[in-house]
């Protein structure tokens, strides 16, 4: 019981102060509520730091007299609530597809739902659920029974958004197996999946993109540049900055939490036509990479500043004119010049998630 004990508050120490009443909420209902705890360290007069307030809640929950399989369902809530307040892993995507005829079975049942598809197929399954505002996120962990007993698998999380009418589902981590994912979508009223190019570590931002992607809410086409005096009242603005922030801001509304946005491009090479027996330096490939360290900044707040400064010379490009529909952050650009057989140069940007193609001469 001393390992898990130690594991107990080493998990619980990492949550921050605000979030402990919520956790301990899920953890204990009204048996260890959080102002007891408060007034528990209150008593003993120390600093109300996570590490301390892990300490007396172990010492708290050590008094009920738990079993060692109690204590090893209180460790796992705690890592499902780990997941759910810091959901800072690599979340990949898949899309659900084929109904059932059935009426789609309710969210209150979806632990009994994801158990009974696992005993299904001969599996057995721990399955916990919890809800953060329109999220819910569901851990299992498969048991599979060995001649040693029984061994479990490390955790498989999932999470879903209940206000997203589009049937789309994150995972983490990725799976070299396909039936979690097969049988969590089973649960879930589908028959079958297919997998998206979403994927990121801020889950609530990827489900704002498939939001804006699926509903439509960003128009394709950029606003028009036009470069015009501004009329204040009394003051008449003619710099370029007034007019530039408004452009900006009307090709890059809103703002997620997009913290890197990687852009690859392969370009004619203009000396083909020169030198047409070299076809190994035909094309000319190059990276750009946004990556903000700041948790305040963006990458649209950094493209927006390009945009003003003029970096980013206006009418923009078309990867930046189609930012706000893309569904990842990263994209591809191929280029072909005067040399080809088009007769302008045209840009292409991929979207393995849009079939649509964007153009600009």
């Amino acid at each position: 019981m001393e390992g898990l004990q130690s594991k107990f508050k080493k998990t619980l120490a990492q949550f921050k102060i605000t979030e402990f009443p919520s956790v301990l909420s899920f953890l204990f209902g009204n048996r260890i509520p959080w102002d007891k705890v408060r007034r528990k360290v209150d008593e003993l007069r120390l600093n109300k730091r996570p590490s301390v307030l892990a300490e007396v809640c172990c010492t708290l929950y050590q008094k009920t007299r738990p079993t060692k399989e109690e204590a090893l369902t209180k460790i796992r809530q705690l890592q499902l609530c780990d997941v759910s307040f810091h959901p800072c892993r690599e979340w990949f995507c898949i899309k659900l597809t084929e109904p059932f005829p059935d009426p789609p079975p309710s969210l209150n049942e979806l632990e009994k739902n994801i158990s009974r598809s696992y005993k299904k197929e001969l599996r057995n399954a721990i399955v916990m659920k919890v809800q953060r505002n329109e999220l819910v996120f569901v851990m299992i962990i498969e048991e599979k029974t060995t001649k040693k007993g029984v061994r479990h698998l490390p955790p498989v999380f999932f999470v879903l958004n209940t206000q997203l009418e589009a049937p789309f589902v994150f995972y983490t981590p990725k799976l070299t197996e396909p039936h979690p994912l097969e049988l969590f979508s089973s649960a879930l009223g589908y028959q079958d999946y297919s997998f998206s190019s979403y994927k990121g570590k801020d889950v609530s931002s990827l489900f704002e993109m498939v939001q804006k992607k699926t509903s439509g809410a960003v128009a394709l086409r950029p606003p028009m540049y036009i470069t015009a005096p501004i009329d204040n009242g009394w003051v008449t603005d003619f710099s370029s900055y007034r007019w530039k922030s408004d452009y900006a801001q009307k090709v890059i509304p809103g703002s997620s939490k997009m913290n890197s946005f990687s852009v690859k491009s392969t370009n004619e090479w203009k000396g083909t036509s020169v030198f047409p027996r070299l076809p190994n330096i035909s094309m000319v490939r190059s990276r750009i990479t946004v990556q903000c360290r700041s948790k305040t900044t963006s990458v649209e707040d950094v493209l927006r500043e390009a945009i003003v400064r003029g970096e980013i010379q206006a009418p923009v490009p078309s990867w930046v004119q189609s930012f706000a529909n893309r569904p990842r952050n990263s994209i591809s650009i191929h280029s072909l010049g005067a040399n080809s057989s088009h007769h302008q140069d045209q840009t292409e940007i991929e979207d393995p998630d849009d079939p649509v193609s964007f153009y600009s001469d």
